[in-house]
């Protein structure tokens, strides 16, 4: 069976593969799918670009890499779609399609095909907000679940 995973917003932080890294906890779920099934990867840089950037992320293991066909697609996830449809047309057996795009998800579940979207933190772990001055310690170690308070 298929896993289908688009690279560009599920594993990396950005569009392009060239500086952006992976997000964090990628390799962990790449290499939990993969143990399960055979990867196939979309990605909107070519297959060079993307054939690297899986490689710097210890992510290298797949069954196929497509890369974005922009002469015939003017929309990346509009090519996705045709690409799935594509593959459900030769009898392949797609177990699941994953992304952060909403619409997408819901063009490739209308094919019948199990989805997962990814929801991703506008920030990241331990973010605080610059124009507040952080907390004493004593506040928060008074607070419940804090080490003193009552949780």
């Amino acid at each position: 069976m298929l896993c289908l995973v688009e690279i560009r917003g599920a594993l990396a932080q950005g569009a392009n593969l060239k500086t952006d890294p992976a997000r964090r906890g990628a390799r962990l779920l790449y290499e939990g799918l993969k143990s399960q099934y055979q990867m196939i990867a979309f990605s909107p840089e070519d297959a060079e670009i993307t054939n690297w950037w899986l490689k710097k992320e210890y992510m290298a293991e797949w069954s196929l890499i497509k890369p974005w066909d922009r002469d015939v697609f003017a929309y990346y996830h509009e090519w996705i779609e045709h690409e799935v449809g594509i593959f459900l047309a030769s009898g392949w057996e797609i177990a699941l399609y994953v992304d952060t795009y909403g619409e997408a998800i819901e063009r490739i579940q209308a094919k019948d095909v199990t989805t997962m979207q990814l929801h991703y933190p506008a920030h990241g772990p331990g973010f605080y907000d610059p124009e507040k001055p952080p907390r004493a310690w004593a506040t928060l170690a008074g607070e419940p679940g804090g080490t003193n308070g009552p949780g």
